[in-house]
């Protein structure tokens, strides 16, 4: 009888959690809650990345699709008397034929240059005289000019001229060189009198962007 009184009387444990248990809960899901914020952050970085590089592959299809348009119109050296083609220095520079509606073909003079990591294409309005280009390609752009920027976070851009029996340079009198000697060349009875050969006959560019190792490399056919 006693037992069963000791055993009525006995304080019961109420349900629920202590305070040590709320304690270790509350800390593991502050855990869960950092690694889940630090997973979806890579997350986000990641994709982040992964859109401005496919953005920048894009810019640069873009660039290098025009590029190629441009100097497989290039002038041809017994036209200009000179290269069409000229390198280094952050600019790559091509004399071009355009075509106006209801006008007679032209030369146009076409720039691409290193704008502070960017890469601006330049081009001239048409060409006509002797006068206006060499005025356009000794001088700066001016106001009748148009500038489009073509790639956005460049850190290098630089072009070489392919000379035949010379190889990539970027020293213009290489070319000149072989202008000279192309000009001086005998004459074959059979060739009639047909074009010069071109002292240029491609192009290597070359564009690192912002956080790649090491510079994509185009190679260009010039007047093909």
């Amino acid at each position: 009888m006693n037992s069963a009184v000791r055993s009525r009387r006995a304080p019961r444990r109420e349900a629920g959690f202590t305070l040590i248990e709320m304690l270790v809960a509350i800390a593991l899901l502050a855990i869960v809650a950092v690694l889940s914020y630090r997973g979806l952050d890579a997350i986000m970085r990641s994709r982040e990345t992964l859109t401005q590089h496919m953005t920048s592959e894009r810019s640069l299809s873009q660039l290098f699709a025009q590029m190629s348009v441009d100097v497989r119109n290039a002038a041809r050296d017994d036209e200009l008397g000179q290269p069409p083609v000229t390198v280094g220095g952050g600019v790559l520079q091509i004399v071009r034929h355009i075509e106006l509606a209801g006008g007679a073909p032209r030369l146009q003079v076409v720039r691409y240059r290193d704008a502070g990591h960017r890469v601006v294409r330049e081009i001239s309005p048409g060409i006509s005289t002797i006068g206006q280009l060499r005025s356009a390609l000794h001088g700066p752009a001016g106001g009748d000019w148009h500038a489009l920027t073509l790639a956005d976070g460049v850190e290098s851009f630089a072009s070489q001229a392919w000379v035949p029996d010379q190889g990539f340079t970027t020293d213009m009198d290489v070319a000149r060189s072989q202008l000279d000697a192309d000009v001086k060349a005998p004459v074959i009875p059979q060739a009639g009198n047909g074009p010069l050969p071109r002292s240029i006959t491609g192009v290597a560019v070359d564009i690192r962007l912002h956080g790649q190792p090491a510079p994509i490399r185009r190679i260009l056919l010039v007047g093909e």
